[in-house]
């Protein structure tokens, strides 16, 4: 792309795990597959195609083009190994092929601000100015100073790419492994793989095909506490949201490995955040959500609510609001999870203590079941717990939008049948 000019030090940062991927060319990756998608990696060769001619750059169009006409990048995967092992040596031209580069604006500004690309005279014709073709004598080569610059950030792209690697290629190696003799090590691989899907979420769509989902589900089903606070952060990182990867999820162990650390992690600081990886496993996935219910997790959930940690209770009156909202709970399951008890459970609502974040769930929560299941529970009960939630919120002004919903819910309930 002529002309093109962008912060260094972002870039860097920003596209270093897939820039590095494209530049060093085919090497076998050390898991099942490259953690680069190669849709990363098109973009960052479009950006950085130095220009040699119109055919070129016409090949490298079609290349995203076939890319981009498939819902899955996979399909086309070994055209576009082949397409960038044989324009890999036009990349590489980025650091080696100085002349191909315009002057930077400022020495001294290198690391800030490189124009790339290749600068066109032109010529005034009339009151016109045209683009001249072919050789103009105008192209200003890369000083040495900024040659040694873009070496060494190269150089720190390879160093990177290596570290992502050989953690993904370590958190494989110890998921079958009964005793784990270094475990900073570990956690460090975690952390780094953390980091690189948070950067890259692109990349996470490709966990079930790299092992990387099957590894994870493995070190949770081995249940090493100093481990299980890692693996879970990343199964958030990578699954949340990622419908996919949800689906592939529900083929193997992974949600019933979850629900076997329930009495592992209770009353731990471990068991907030095992209700939030179940919910990043399950929620907005179809085949996650009736997966999740056949396994038995709604029960679990329920009994969640009551738990002594607020946190607990909390994450696990959203969770119950979210299938309860949608309707995903046939009339049988909401009736084996007695809706109505999992707000009791909540009960005593103390603004003051609990705050107010947790006063809007347990009304969201108990309008929503009225609303949604009024037949699968007992109106004289809707009325207990209707008023003392009224009584609970009456006195607090910044919840006049739930004491709203609560007029509204009471309506609901009058129409009830005893």
């Amino acid at each position: 792309m002529r002309g093109l000019s962008f912060n260094l030090s972002n870039f860097f940062s920003a596209y270093a795990p897939r820039l590095d991927s494209f530049l060093v060319g085919p090497v076998k990756p050390q898991v099942d597959e490259t953690n680069v998608s190669f849709g990363d990696k098109i973009f960052v060769a479009d950006l950085l195609s130095v220009k040699k001619s119109d055919d070129t750059l016409d090949r490298w169009k079609q290349l995203k083009k076939n890319l981009n006409t498939s819902s899955d990048p996979l399909v086309h995967k070994d055209n576009i190994i082949t397409a960038v092992d044989a324009h890999n040596q036009l990349l590489q031209e980025l650091v080696h092929k100085t002349i191909n580069f315009d002057k930077p604006q400022k020495h001294s500004e290198a690391n800030k601000h490189l124009k790339l690309g290749v600068k066109r005279a032109k010529k005034n014709i009339g009151n016109k100015q045209v683009i001249v073709n072919g050789k103009t004598g105008n192209k200003k080569p890369i000083s040495k100073e900024d040659v040694e610059f873009l070496q060494k950030a190269m150089d720190s792209v390879h160093d990177h790419d290596k570290k992502v690697k050989s953690a993904a290629q370590l958190i494989h190696d110890m998921a079958t492994k009964e005793k784990i003799d270094n475990v900073d090590e570990l956690l460090d691989a975690f952390d780094t793989m953390e980091q690189f899907y948070e950067e890259h979420p692109g990349n996470a769509s490709s966990v079930h095909r790299t092992g990387m989902l099957d590894a994870i589900a493995q070190h949770i089903k081995q249940g090493n506490t100093k481990i299980l606070p890692a693996a879970l952060s990343l199964l958030i990182t990578t699954i949340s949201n990622n419908e996919k990867v949800q689906e592939e999820a529900t083929k193997g162990p992974l949600m019933q490995n979850l629900l076997d650390l329930r009495e592992k992690v209770d009353n731990t600081n471990l068991e907030p955040k095992l209700i939030t990886a179940i919910a990043a496993v399950t929620r907005h996935c179809t085949t996650a959500e009736k997966h999740f219910v056949k396994v038995g997790g709604m029960r679990y959930i329920a009994q969640c609510t009551a738990k002594h940690n607020l946190k607990v209770k909390e994450k696990a009156a959203l969770l119950i609001y979210h299938f309860v909202n949608l309707q995903k709970l046939d009339k049988r399951e909401a009736n084996n999870v007695q809706l109505l008890t999992t707000v009791r459970n909540l009960m005593p609502l103390d603004v003051k203590n609990h705050g107010i974040q947790y006063a809007e769930v347990c009304v969201n929560l108990f309008a929503a079941i009225v609303s949604k299941y009024p037949n699968s529970i007992n109106k004289n009960d809707a009325l207990t717990l209707w008023n003392q939630l009224a009584k609970a919120i009456e006195n607090t002004e910044e919840l006049e939008a739930a004491k709203d919903t609560l007029k509204e819910v009471r309506q609901a309930i009058n129409k009830l049948r005893s």
